[in-house]
Formats: structure tokens, sequence, C-alpha cells
């Protein structure tokens, strides 16, 4: 396990240590308070609409963590070769990916933190000068939801993981990430207008099974409703809950171990 956490380690000091993470982290300290402008435009239900804009923030930082600092760092590691110098530690390389993601994933808790104590500050200042149009406590509620959002981040670095496992270099990375990425959000709503039977009249059958198995592959993004709606303060029932961690945890181990068996037979020279 030493050589785990050695390698977690250093995957923290190499992302924390970008310019491109401290510039994430310096716009997740800054923009609840910038927020504050334009929700002031509206008349009523300002913690919402705050709250609305705060969960659109979040999703942008967390996507562009994935995209700008977690994926070129299994991109370069297999493009320059760089995992085998650490694989001649030895390190064997189901060890390799797993501590690999785990120092990704640890890296995203730092930024994130920063972002949900200061938008629960900004919340709490909202509260204090519009009490007529903000809830009480809409600060932590935002705390809250905002934690939960990020199980389906994490269910998407396993997605990523098994990607750059498969391909070849950072590009063909990038691409089927943000392919996955825009399918992730675009097919739950298509789902949604094939319940109306006036459109799954007009729809073919396989053309409904196909959208419905790229469903049940990719991770679900837009399952962040759930949390959206801790943070309106309004806590759905508690087996829902359940259900929403175990699917992303699930779909977060099996991404892994599937990352792992390909890495294993990957040819690196």
């Amino acid at each position: 396990m030493n050589d785990i956490a050695a390698l977690i380690r250093l995957t923290l000091r190499e992302l924390l240590h970008q310019r491109a993470y401290i510039l994430l982290t310096a716009v997740a300290l800054l923009i609840p308070w910038l927020l504050i402008i334009p929700m002031s435009l509206f008349l009523i239900d300002l913690g919402k609409v705050l709250s609305d804009m705060l969960f659109a923030a979040e999703h942008v930082l967390l996507s562009c963590f994935l995209f700008f600092i977690a994926a070129p760092l299994m991109a370069r590691d297999i493009e320059q070769k760089v995992c085998h110098l650490l694989l001649t530690v030895p390190l064997k390389r189901s060890r390799y990916i797993i501590a690999r993601f785990g120092g990704t994933a640890l890296a995203i808790l730092p930024m994130l933190l920063l972002f949900l104590l200061s938008s629960c500050a900004a919340l709490e200042v909202v509260a204090h000068f519009w009490p007529v149009y903000v809830k009480a406590g809409i600060g932590l509620s935002f705390l809250l939801g905002g934690g939960m959002l990020l199980l389906p981040y994490l269910s998407l670095l396993g997605l990523l993981y098994l990607i750059s496992t498969a391909s070849s270099g950072g590009a063909e990375t990038l691409v089927f990430l943000l392919s996955a990425w825009l399918l992730s959000w675009s097919v739950p709503p298509v789902l949604a207008a094939l319940q109306q039977p006036e459109v799954n009249a007009k729809i073919p059958d396989w053309i409904s099974a196909l959208i419905t198995a790229i469903d049940h592959i990719l991770p679900h993004l837009s399952s962040g409703r759930l949390a959206l709606d801790i943070a309106h303060q309004h806590i759905p029932p508690g087996i829902q809950l359940g259900a929403y961690t175990l699917e992303h945890l699930a779909y977060m181990l099996i991404t892994l171990i599937l990352a792992i068996m390909i890495f294993e037979r990957r040819d690196l020279t």
C-alpha cells in the first residue's frame, strides 16, 4: 500500500501545482460573489435563482477540471511514457491506475470545498439582506446538495480512465470524453420526449432501443437534479438518495475495473 500512497501524493502535487488548477480554484472562490450581481436583477425567489446559478457554475468547474486537468494527466503518462518510469519501481499496473485515479479524485476536493464554502457564505449574505425572498438555512442546504453533485463527476472520472487506457493519445481521449459528456446531457431529454405517445409513434423501435442502451452505458450527469433539490431545501426520500449514491459509486467502480483490465493487457512498448 505504500507504493499506492506515494503515487497518490505525487499525483496530488502534480495537479495542485498546475496553473490551471490554481486559476480554477480562484474562480471557484470568486464566482459565487459575482453571481450575486445578476441574481439581484430578479424580483422573487432570489435564493432559488442564486442556487440554480451556483449549480450551473459547479457543473462548469467540475467539467473544466476533468477536461483540462485530469484528462491531460493520463494522456501525458501514456504518450510521453511517464507510466514506464512509474511501473519500473516496480509498481503493478492495477496499483498504478488505482493510485492515479485516487490522486485525481482527491485533487477535486480542495477546489470543490472552497467553492461550496464560498457559495454557502454568499447565500447566507443574500439571506441576511433579502430575508423576505430567501429561506433561512439555504447556505447549509446548498453545501449538502453541492457535495452530492460530486458523485456524477466521480463516475465520469471513472469513464475518463477507461477511455484513457484504451485510447492512443490525448486528442482521442478528449474526443471520446467530450462525446460521452454531450450524450450524457442530451440523451435524458430525448428519452423523456419518447415517453410522449405522439413522439414515440414516429420513432422506429430500434432507435428507441439504441437511445435507451446509450443511456444505460453513460454516466447520468443530469441526475444531479436530485442534488439541486437538496440545495432547494427539498430533501428526497432516503431510498432515493441511497439509489443515487449507489448508482454513481457502482458506475465508478465498474469503469475503474474495466480500465485496469484493459491497461493490464495493453502493450506499452
